[in-house]
């Protein structure tokens, strides 16, 4: 690889460093794991170390004491006087009241120890904020809402709180301890059978109807803060991210999101907290569901913008397709759960426990499955214009499965109409023919009928136009010639006009100007017909024969 390449991913590598660092420091603990995914296989390694020392040295930065013991030297600042020497190899410390034992968990704002109290002799678990003394006020107010937000609440399926305190200016409180791994420790080794599954998250359900009716929403609920007793018995955990309803101020602002994505409702993803109510810890209790049964959150993605993405506009997959051993009731409640819109989950989670509670009894579940057209129609509305292109390609791809045998029948009955309107035309142009031929010599005959009716006229109008010459009414007869068109005009018409308008003229001048020269039938008269002189008028004029 070129130098120029190597500098690339460096830089790359730096990036995502920095934003790594820049998140541990607001508070928040993102997975090494889904970090790396965003470069190649060969260099996730060296990412991964990368973000490990990175969150270690913050880590050691913020911790305000450091319980951890070499040998016969405690580096506990804040040992309480009243603690016992330290033996050579012995891992004993204290913490005020407290007596650590060893470190149970650690996340990005607390760290959780196993310890006796000694006023009591009991085994508690005890938590403080990592940064210690250097605490800024917004963790301490948070650390603060968590407490009292559990302090408040007594129910078997809930994690009590024990005492909240303050040592050398560290913030603690001390609850119970519960001997048993968490369930997504449990998850780690694959689905819980279903009935299983349904029984534990009635239990979960029922803890958190109870904290919803206290007015405490949880807002983080996950398979991690679900602790199982010896029993497998459920208990929840961590409000740190907990909304009381009833108090004066809020802890986040409107658009920041916090919470685990792959578990959070789109209301909370969206950072829209005018919206978080009861309905959006029954959405991650059904999560929480849909993980028992799949193995697997409803959504996960290499990166948690991607995930909170997928939270907000995509449904998660069916339950039934990641386990086909679900039952189509329990899969039914999940979905319901999972609904996009807060409307159609249940509204709260004691609904959500009676409706695990009829499953589990084999009665009829209230819920109905959600049909492949009311999920496209949720989609669509979340997805309108890339709905709109599947609808196309969707009626592209029904119009080809479907319309290829319609075609072909089509076809053959387009043919077969073709050869029927064949055959209809050759006999409607047959017939055409057959009447054309017949209108010809109709016409035909008409034509013959009216020459003979003009020849008829014609010579009739010449012969009266002559007799009313005879009678010396020349303008009737003149009227009558005019009357007869030009065409028909013979001989017979120019001698009957050329009495109407004779005139004498010498011999001499008619081979000057006749183009036509006849002996009238008296044989007493020559008839010339001509132009009287140069571009004059075509007239006929007579000669007397003495």
């Amino acid at each position: 690889m070129s130098d120029e390449g190597d500098a690339s991913i460096q830089h790359r590598i730096d990036q995502i460093c920095d934003r790594y660092e820049t998140a541990l420091k607001s508070g928040q603990s993102p997975e090494v794991d889904a970090i790396i995914a965003e470069v190649n296989e060969t260099h996730r390694e060296q990412l991964r170390q990368e973000l490990l020392a990175l969150k270690a040295d913050y880590e050691k930065s913020r911790s305000g004491f450091d319980l951890t013991v070499d040998g016969d030297q405690t580096i506990d600042s804040h040992v309480s006087p009243r603690s016992s020497p330290a033996v050579m190899g012995e891992k004993l410390k204290y913490f005020g009241n407290y007596e650590i034992i060893d470190e149970i968990a650690r996340g990005g704002m607390g760290v959780v120890y196993r310890a006796r109290q000694t006023t009591l002799g009991r085994i508690v678990a005890l938590k403080m904020i990592l940064a210690g003394e250097l605490a800024g006020e917004h963790e301490i107010a948070r650390f603060q809402s968590e407490a009292e937000a559990a302090a408040n609440l007594d129910h078997p399926g809930i994690v009590p709180i024990y005492e909240v305190g303050r040592y050398n200016d560290h913030h603690y409180f001390s609850m119970g301890l519960i001997e048993g791994p968490s369930l997504s420790e449990v998850l780690r080794d694959g689905p819980l059978e279903p009935r299983r599954a349904a029984e534990c998250l009635r239990k979960i359900a029922d803890a958190v109807a109870y904290a919803n009716a206290k007015g405490v929403i949880h807002r983080d609920l996950k398979p991690g803060n679900i602790l199982l007793d010896r029993d497998g018995d459920p208990h929840i955990t961590d409000f740190g991210l907990a909304k009381r309803l009833e108090a004066d101020k809020e802890l986040t602002t409107t658009g920041e999101v916090l919470g685990t994505p792959a578990y959070m409702p789109p209301e909370q993803a969206r950072g829209d907290l005018a919206a978080i109510g009861s309905h959006s810890d029954v959405y991650a209790l059904g999560a929480i569901l849909y993980a028992m049964l799949s193995g697997r959150p409803p959504h996960a993605a290499p990166s948690m913008m991607e995930t909170l993405r997928q939270v907000i506009e995509v449904d998660a997959v069916s339950v039934r397709s990641l386990n086909p051993s679900t039952p189509k009731d329990l899969e039914t409640i999940c979905a319901k759960c999972l609904s996009k819109e807060p409307s159609k989950r249940y509204a709260k989670a004691n609904e959500l426990s009676d409706e695990l509670g009829r499953y589990l009894a084999g009665e009829p579940i209230l819920a109905r499955p959600v049909s492949r057209a009311e999920r496209a129609w949720r989609w669509s509305r979340r997805r309108p214009a890339l709905a709109s292109l599947v609808a196309t390609l969707l009626l592209l791809t029904i119009a080809l499965a479907v319309g290829g045998p319609m075609v072909a029948i089509t076809q053959s009955r387009l043919k077969q109409i073709a050869q029927d309107n064949e055959q209809r035309a050759t006999l409607l142009a047959a017939s055409e023919r057959e009447a054309k031929e017949q209108v010809q010599a109709s016409r035909a005959d008409l034509s013959a009928a009216k020459d003979r009716s003009d020849t008829a006229l014609y010579a009739r109008t010449v012969s009266l136009a002559m007799g009313q010459w005879q009678a010396g009414n020349l303008t009737n007869a003149e009227d009558m010639l005019a009357s007869l068109p030009a065409s028909d005009r013979g001989f017979e018409w120019h001698y009957v006009n050329s009495l109407c308008h004779s005139e004498l003229a010498s011999f001499a001048d008619m081979r000057a100007f006749a183009r036509a020269v006849e002996i009238a039938p008296d044989g007493v008269h020559v008839i010339a017909i001509g132009h009287g002189g140069a571009g004059g008028d075509e007239r006929t004029y007579v000669w007397q024969v003495d």
